[in-house]
């Protein structure tokens, strides 16, 4: 069978139709799978975009927070610096009314804080804040009669311990105890005055004189 030129040209012209299409078809594959590839990428850029925008977030909120803290902080030591200068205004007030108040005690009691600084009296050991009769009586089965005796062991940690364990009691109130005793062999000091001296941090005399 010979074909005529009519028909070999359009098989000709369908084959070279049929190849554009076929490469028009690849070329449309290739440009969707690097679509979906580009919309992949951009949602990725998008999820990205959006941590990064939480983080800067949470950044923030991080950053406000140690503001914060650092301004409590700030005021926190503003207090403290506060605190401490009222506090030591106090105690040097309170440092000069002991000092007035031994005056007046000692010129009440007919002494010259001056010139005589210490008595010789000795005071019972009830006198004492925190030393009841109970305590006193036991005192004195160990040897410890009046003010004075106890005045002699302080800041004697052996000593005191010693008491405390006979006593049973803590050997912070024994050492409270001698404290107050040692104090009230200042003129003009008794007992109620020798524990509002121990209540402000002055436990001897050497304290006192500072």
């Amino acid at each position: 069978m010979i074909l005529s030129n009519s028909a070999i040209l359009i098989i000709i012209a369908c084959s070279f139709i049929l190849g554009i299409l076929s490469s028009f078809l690849i070329n449309t594959n290739q440009l969707l799978q690097l679509l979906k590839k580009t919309t992949f990428q951009e949602k990725e850029i998008k999820l990205m975009s959006k941590k990064a925008k939480q983080k800067t977030t949470d950044l923030n909120k991080e950053k406000e927070s140690i503001r914060q803290e650092l301004d409590e902080y700030n005021s926190a030591e503003d207090l403290k610096r506060d605190f401490e200068k009222e506090t030591s205004e106090l105690v040097q007030s309170n440092e000069e009314l002991i000092q007035k108040f031994i005056v007046l005690e000692s010129e009440a009691d007919g002494h010259d804080p001056l010139e005589s600084p210490l008595s010789d009296d000795r005071y019972q050991l009830s006198e004492i804040d925190g030393i009841g009769k109970g305590y006193s009586t036991r005192l004195n089965d160990e040897g410890y009669r009046d003010s004075n005796d106890l005045a002699e062991i302080n800041g004697d940690s052996e000593k005191i311990k010693t008491i405390s364990q006979k006593l049973g009691v803590e050997a912070s109130s024994v050492s409270s105890w001698c404290s107050m005793a040692e104090l009230m062999r200042v003129n003009g000091i008794r007992g109620p005055f020798a524990y509002l001296l121990k209540a402000v941090g002055i436990e001897s005399i050497e304290d006192l004189s500072k």
